[in-house]
């Protein structure tokens, strides 16, 4: 009996970590901090709700480009080449409609979950794609 209690507490002590640490920590940075992007874009966006945000130092999960599928490929669009993005539901996807500095315009199905981080005149701001309407892009501004 006391060998099966052993056997039961190696057993517990062996799952129970690797259990804790599958689980992961919760979604996105902790509150306070936001990648540091290399460059300093300017970005106002707009949530769902109606909600006007601008953001400096913005950037796509620390990146500073929006990428998805075009087609059967995948585009990345650097943001100096972004004027406004679009977004709209199409069932599971989510359709970006970028209009580039050119003038041209771009469709591509973006990944909802991933999650855009700025800088706030206040504070430090996140939001994931599906829940904006639309990105503007202000420019690059000086540090």
């Amino acid at each position: 009996m006391r060998r099966s209690r052993r056997v039961w507490i190696w057993v517990l002590f062996f799952l129970f970590p690797s259990g804790a640490l599958a689980m992961g920590f919760p979604a996105g940075e902790a509150p306070g901090s936001i990648p540091k992007p290399a460059r300093n874009f300017v970005f106002t966006l707009v949530d769902l709700q109606g909600v006007e945000t601008p953001l400096r130092e913005f950037t796509i999960e620390g990146s500073l480009y929006l990428s998805g599928q075009h087609g059967k490929g995948t585009v990345t669009i650097p943001f100096e080449r972004i004027r406004v993005v679009r977004f709209q539901a199409e069932g599971q996807e989510l359709q970006a409609q970028v209009e580039l500095t050119d003038g041209t315009t771009a469709r591509v199905a973006v990944d909802g979950r991933k999650r855009c981080y700025g800088r706030m005149s206040y504070g430090y701001f996140q939001i994931e794609l599906r829940d904006l309407q639309k990105m503007v892009n202000q420019g690059e501004a000086p540090r």
